[in-house]
């Protein structure tokens, strides 16, 4: 008898329970979490490095962290940064000739749908600043490289648009899955010729978050 009273108790309890963790409340929330990105760059550069040897680029890992607050149960707003570790760019004659590395920074719009509970798909878009890192990693090839006279530091206007999902462990904790399309108006200019343009790339995130 005990033992029935009991389990009709829990039974009672459990949907209480569930309806009062609120997934889709107003408030502030912090995440991190690791970026594998695949470059976009333009005919691997072919056609910026017109004359010169044919180069090819390889993906690259790197972090994102973010700030935000949800206003909405179907919007937040947060500002995001990731850093790319860098991207390598080869030639078959002298090997890896030169790493770009990316720091974007963007104020993100997120578009999330609570319908489901726990787990949320979301759209989003950011705009923001964009700066790229050119350092040449050959240095003793004779007559330079086609990336020789890349300047070191470029800045322009960057931005991204993508998708996702939050999944809930608990009512503050969640993980996060996504994958963007990271885009840049930055120049990074070759005094060689040949300025390196269309710096796009495509990160998929996997981190977690804490919501307040």
């Amino acid at each position: 008898m005990r033992l029935a009273l009991a389990l009709t108790v829990l039974t009672l309890m459990v949907p209480a329970l569930a309806q009062s963790q609120d997934y889709a409340r107003p408030g502030f929330y912090l995440g991190a979490g690791g970026t594998y990105a695949f470059h976009w760059f333009p005919g691997d550069f072919d056609e910026d490095m017109a004359g010169g040897p044919t180069v090819r680029s390889s993906d690259s890992g790197g972090f994102n962290l973010l700030g935000g607050y949800r206003v909405t149960s179907w919007f937040g707003a947060e500002l995001e940064y990731e850093w790319i570790e860098g991207f390598g760019n080869r030639t078959e004659l002298d090997g890896n000739i030169a790493k770009l590395r990316s720091n974007l920074v963007s104020v993100n719009g997120k578009f999330l749908y609570p319908g489901w509970g726990r787990w949320q798909p979301y759209a989003l878009l950011g705009v923001g600043v964009s700066i790229w890192e050119a350092k040449e990693t050959t240095t003793t090839v004779t007559g330079g490289t086609p990336t020789s006279g890349l300047a070191g530091t470029s800045v322009g206007v960057g931005g991204r648009i993508g998708a996702g999902l939050d999944a809930y462990l608990t009512e503050n904790w969640l993980l996060t899955v996504g994958i963007e399309l990271a885009f840049s108006s930055t120049t990074i200019d070759n005094s060689t010729g040949g300025d390196l343009k269309n710096l796009f790339y495509v990160p998929i995130q996997f981190g977690v978050q804490y919501r307040f």
